[in-house]
């Protein structure tokens, strides 16, 4: 194949302006064997021969199409082989790792990205090369626009996000098609399928809107830009008032103030949502999503949104947006204590990888907030160590007899550490402390238990 000069100019060019392609570079190029990774990596030589990098060939078998994926591998393989060009290839079996919530087309686009940034991290590339195409942007404006994910997905596909690279954006498949010939590239099959949604959008939507205007796709184009345009300039606001409501940023863990954060503009609300939810979410949330996020009121424990793969729920005056994890379902723990020894006594609270440590006292000089004292000639042992039950209830000074839900919505306790507290609770049934340190708050000891002047056996509990 001869990539025409005119067309190599035209992606060279797009590649100063946008900066993808640099002097010191280690690039990997993904490879499937399609016209347009073919092309892709025909550019890239060329190009090399005018600035100094590195790059190598990445391709990954998917598994979906049996035997035709299997001999894409091997042309992917013998091509490179021909022109001396290094390849990392692999196998991933996308049917087997398919979660729940993603289509087939979804699942194996994160486990190919997933595989090819693993190569990038331990072999030492900057910048993985794909070839995207200006169809392909056409493509993906108007998907993300009949799935209404608002002016942030309409701004289509970036030459540059993060280290992904897409050189091939400024050029059309027919362009592509013009520098190759039969036998040069492999034909995915699947493509021509209208099972998968953007196979339908290609065959039979874009036809009908090139009747009515052969020039869509430029027009739709043109107005992404201007979005894109206007979008950066919205992203730099957005920036300094999320920043400005930030009370925790912890990995995929994200805590906002929401008083704050419904003080400020709907569109700022929305673009900040947008943009906690793709920290933890590789894609575009719904406008129904937002809009039911984008008034929620402050008060009280409650999870707003939740899917296999993030959650979004408010406690009290933050909204908190987090990746999901499998919740750790904290069973009914129960452990009996018999009266402690001289030396004290340690019991490992398994279920919330604590460890619990008793001993005597014969008086108090200072109490400590960390500690639990129970007047132990007032208590009926044994005691048990033991989560919460429904309709617990504690008398506590000042406050009287008082339900543990309500203590706990006092002490604005997130919902998932609830589960979690101890209670002490002695032989006759009643709790006598509570230790709340779990959740940053100084124990509270039962009225009828507390350590008086005229104590002389004192139970200290210490959760550790």
């Amino acid at each position: 194949m001869k990539i025409h000069r005119n067309i190599y100019l035209k992606i060279r060019n797009y590649c100063r302006e946008n900066k993808l392609i640099e002097r010191g570079d280690r690039i990997l190029v993904a490879v499937s064997g399609g016209p347009d990774s073919v092309f892709l990596l025909h550019f890239i030589i060329m190009v090399s021969k005018e600035i100094v990098f590195d790059y190598a060939v990445c391709h990954a078998e998917h598994g979906i199409r049996g035997e035709e994926s299997i001999r894409d591998q091997e042309f992917v393989k013998n091509m490179c082989t021909s022109m001396g060009i290094r390849l990392y290839e692999g196998s991933i079996d996308v049917p087997a790792n398919k979660r729940d919530d993603e289509s087939l087309e979804e699942a194996a686009r994160r486990l190919r990205y997933e595989f090819f940034k693993d190569i990038m991290r331990t072999e030492g590339f900057n910048k993985l090369a794909t070839g995207h195409t200006y169809n392909d942007n056409t493509e993906t404006i108007l998907l993300r626009l009949l799935m209404g994910t608002g002016s942030v997905g309409f701004a289509g596909i970036k030459p540059k996000r993060d280290n992904v690279i897409r050189p091939l954006l400024c050029v059309r498949k027919e362009e592509i098609l013009s520098c190759l010939e039969d036998g040069d590239y492999r034909i995915d099959r699947t493509n021509l399928e209208i099972d998968y949604l953007r196979n339908r959008l290609r065959l039979k939507v874009l036809p009908i809107l090139r009747e009515i205007n052969p020039l869509y796709d430029e027009h739709l184009q043109r107005f992404a830009v201007i979005i894109n345009d206007e979008g950066e300039f919205i992203e730099e606001i957005t920036e300094k008032y999320l920043n400005q409501i930030l009370m925790e940023q912890s990995g995929d863990k994200t805590v906002v103030n929401l008083p704050d954060f419904l003080n400020l503009h709907i569109a700022i609300r929305r673009r900040i949502l947008i943009r906690l939810i793709r920290n933890v979410y590789n894609g575009y949330p719904s406008y129904k999503l937002i809009n039911m996020l984008v008034s929620v009121k402050p008060g009280g424990n409650k999870l707003l949104y939740s899917n296999k793969l993030f959650e979004v729920r408010k406690e009290y005056d933050k909204l908190i947006v987090d990746k999901r994890v499998v919740c750790e379902n904290i069973e009914d723990y129960f452990y009996y204590l018999n009266r402690p020894g001289e030396n004290g006594e340690l019991i490992e609270l398994k279920e919330i990888d604590k460890i619990l440590k008793l001993n005597y006292l014969n008086s108090v000089e200072r109490f400590d907030n960390d500690k639990l004292y129970i007047d132990a000639e007032s208590v009926v042992f044994p005691l048990v160590i033991r989560n919460r039950r429904e309709g617990d209830r504690i008398k506590l000074p000042g406050v009287g007899v008082k339900k543990l839900k309500d203590l706990f919505i006092d002490d604005k306790v997130p919902l998932k550490l609830r589960d979690k507290v101890p209670l002490v609770v002695d032989g006759s049934g009643k709790i006598i402390g509570i230790l709340r340190t779990i959740y940053g708050k100084p124990n509270r000891t039962a009225c009828d238990f507390m350590v008086k002047k005229c104590t002389r056996n004192v139970l200290v509990l210490e959760l550790c």
